[in-house]
């Protein structure tokens, strides 16, 4: 890019453009927005060769606006509109200069897209790819990996001691439990009118197995 070109642009955004951030975001995050509306097509080419950038338009004008022409819009978001405004802020008047300073503070606040972070949520920095489930490349941290399986761990390890559901007494047809110690030391409890119930039921249903077996063996 040549000087000429940088000091034409930020005379022609001094003038017909602005610098905005929107707080709601557009896409992902607060996003920073440069600006520049013009009844002419000329300048907005000029400016998409030297930032590149999308033009809108032409727009209809409202009838009370008969005499206007249609105009068109030039602009470009995110990163680039950050690099732009910072590359322009000497050449800006104050005006231009305070909206260029809320864009960035707004801008500096947003949150990154994954593929631009480097680090993950706890802080650790990424240190290796692999392959999820949909068959997409994805880093990872293995800070995190190793933290997730310990505690993994430790939920099977722990899991009747104590007891998840701490201060049931009674199973879920009113009997009260009967706790007890086991070799390995863990806390478990159990219901030996349930016991028996089910002690009772699978006798006779290897009962039944085996009659049928000897009638049919019969026939």
């Amino acid at each position: 890019m040549e000087l000429k070109e940088l000091y034409w642009a930020a005379g022609f955004i001094e003038g017909e453009g602005c610098f905005t951030s929107d707080p709601r975001g557009i896409g992902y995050g607060n996003a920073s927005c440069i600006r520049v509306v013009q009844c002419q097509q000329q300048p907005l080419e000029r400016l998409r060769l030297i930032f590149g950038g999308s033009i809108k338009g032409p727009y209809p004008v409202k009838p009370e606006w008969a005499r206007r022409k249609p105009v068109l819009e030039w602009y470009i978001t995110g990163p680039r509109a950050a690099g732009i405004a910072m590359t322009l802020y000497l050449l800006m008047s104050p005006n231009r200069r305070q909206q260029i300073t809320t864009m960035l503070t707004r801008w500096k606040q947003r949150r990154l897209k994954s593929v631009f972070r480097t680090h993950c949520p706890q802080g650790h920095v990424y240190d290796f790819i692999y392959t999820d489930r949909n068959g997409q490349e994805t880093r990872g941290c293995r800070a995190c990996r190793a933290a997730q399986a310990r505690a993994l761990y430790e939920r099977k390890r722990t899991r009747s001691r104590p007891y998840r559901a701490q201060g049931q007494t009674h199973c879920a047809q009113a009997h009260a439990y009967i706790f007890y110690i086991t070799q390995d030391g863990f806390q478990r409890r159990k219901c030996l009118v349930c016991q028996a119930a089910g002690a009772r039921l699978r006798s006779q249903k290897r009962k039944e197995k085996n009659h049928e077996e000897h009638t049919s063996s019969a026939a």
